[in-house]
């Protein structure tokens, strides 16, 4: 995985730390990070932090992940996160490149749709 990253970004420095690669998306920085049980990769940038989500904040974001065909809204513990989860099994470079690519051209839209009028106050958007 750590030379499928490297190669896809064209950054020879990539390290993990704690098992997880931390690698440009975009204009963000960018996590590369296995699981197992079952076994999957998830590429994921950080959208929002201190999030204080409600009713109407959650349904956006529902509404939002059910417009996205490869990538999905997570929330957890007060930060917004814009990620794609693939297979590890057998581990194709191509699916590493395609997560990230797809990150980077929707983080933006993404946000600009689970943000109402008036949040700029209510959470820290993340670059």
């Amino acid at each position: 995985m750590l030379a499928a990253a490297r190669s896809g970004s064209g950054l020879g420095s990539l390290e993990y730390e704690d098992g997880v690669l931390q690698v440009p998306i975009g204009s963000r920085p960018g996590w590369i990070r296995p699981f197992e049980d079952p076994f999957y990769v998830r590429v994921h940038v950080q959208l929002l932090a201190n999030v204080q989500p409600d009713e109407k904040f959650l349904a956006r974001m529902h509404e939002v992940n059910g417009c996205l065909p490869m990538v999905r809204v997570i929330y957890r513990n007060g930060s917004v996160f814009l990620g794609v989860d693939f297979p590890a099994v057998p581990f194709r470079p191509e699916h590493l490149t395609q997560a990230v690519t797809a990150i980077a051209q929707l983080a933006d839209a993404v946000l600009k749709d689970i943000r109402a009028p008036g949040d700029d106050a209510a959470a820290t958007v993340v670059n």
